[in-house]
């Protein structure tokens, strides 16, 4: 599983060989170990991973459109 940090979209399918992807629904292109750590960050800074893909982003900054 993979949150883009930027839109929240969750990917269920990604593969441990899939080191990059765009998102498919924001376009971002995700590093797959960078993202991860973004958040983690988020995680710690804002809650929960589920409230920051609903739009919560880190701090109570939302980062969808």
């Amino acid at each position: 599983m993979s949150i883009c940090i930027q839109c929240g979209f969750i990917k269920q399918d990604l593969k441990l060989s899939d080191r990059s992807r765009i998102c498919p629904k924001c376009g971002t292109n995700l590093d797959r170990d960078i993202n991860a750590a973004q958040n983690i960050l988020a995680l710690a800074t804002a809650g929960t991973v589920e409230s920051y893909a609903r739009g919560g982003g880190i701090g109570g900054v939302n980062h969808s459109d």
